[in-house]
């Protein structure tokens, strides 16, 4: 977007082997998916969107907020859906990057040379269900690759996992599952999310008043900044958040029964 809008620089393409643009926020839409930091700092600086619903917005509010960037900018024409990546390797006799395709729908290989290749696949692209669960008879699906035609109401649940994903899954399966059972190497620190919804009067203000929309993503900004280390063990803000937590805790994790 920043190459077309502020370089006018048009020659180039991009690449996704999903059928629409998105990358996780199309991949991932299980129930209870959003953005786990607040929309206002993690949305486009360039693109500003004043009528977010929420702190952490959905992932259909985020996908709808990318499609849109690529519409107003015209970056359709440049993007190749439904294509893979097969190598990529530097020519020295040509000092070209040459990249090999796979078109998903025909499945034809073609071969293209390009000076500069941005690589932006993530770390957790392809989603994995270990062998050992391939003797289990019922459903069983990724996050990542959620079966929205597999009815979860009022069956016994298991849950793979803590992550971020599985954060905000749960909660979710809990209100119409039987039971929802967590399995979890160790326990994480849990915080309320604190979602709060952002009013007509915030909205307006934001829309008319962009500077108040440019100062709060900064605020945000700021906060995080100055908490980092209390993602770091041993640090003195670290200790005095889990003596916050442990503290909390009894206010919101309660029990249904005494099982």
């Amino acid at each position: 977007t920043r190459l077309r809008r502020d370089l006018s620089f048009n020659n180039f393409v991009m690449v996704d082997m999903n059928a629409e643009i998105g990358g996780t926020w199309f991949a991932n839409s299980y129930p209870g998916s959003c953005c786990d930091a607040p929309i206002h700092l993690y949305a486009y600086s360039f693109e500003p969107k004043s009528d977010w619903k929420n702190t952490y917005a959905s992932q259909a509010e985020i996908l709808e907020y990318l499609k849109h960037v690529c519409i107003k900018y015209s970056l359709y024409d440049k993007i190749r859906l439904k294509h893979q990546v097969l190598r990529i390797q530097f020519i020295k006799s040509k000092k070209l990057w040459s990249v090999s395709f796979k078109n998903l729908e025909n499945q034809n290989e073609f071969q293209e040379d390009f000076n500069i290749v941005i690589l932006g696949t993530g770390i957790l692209r392809s989603p994995k269900i270990p062998r050992e669960f391939d003797s289990f008879e019922g459903p069983i699906f990724h996050t990542a690759k959620w079966d929205h035609d597999c009815n979860l109401k009022n069956k016994v649940l298991a849950v793979i996992g803590v992550g971020s994903s599985g954060i905000q899954v749960i909660p979710e399966l809990a209100k119409i599952a039987k039971k929802v059972i967590i399995y979890q190497r160790r326990p994480s620190w849990m915080l309320p999310k604190e979602n709060k919804s952002y009013n007509v009067l915030a909205k307006l203000g934001f829309q008319f008043f962009p500077i108040f929309q440019y100062v709060y993503r900064h605020w945000w900004y700021s906060y995080f900044e100055k908490f980092w280390n209390s993602m770091r063990p041993g640090t003195k803000t670290a200790e005095m958040c889990m003596t916050r937590i442990s503290f909390d805790y009894p206010t919101y994790f309660k029990p249904k029964n005494d099982e």
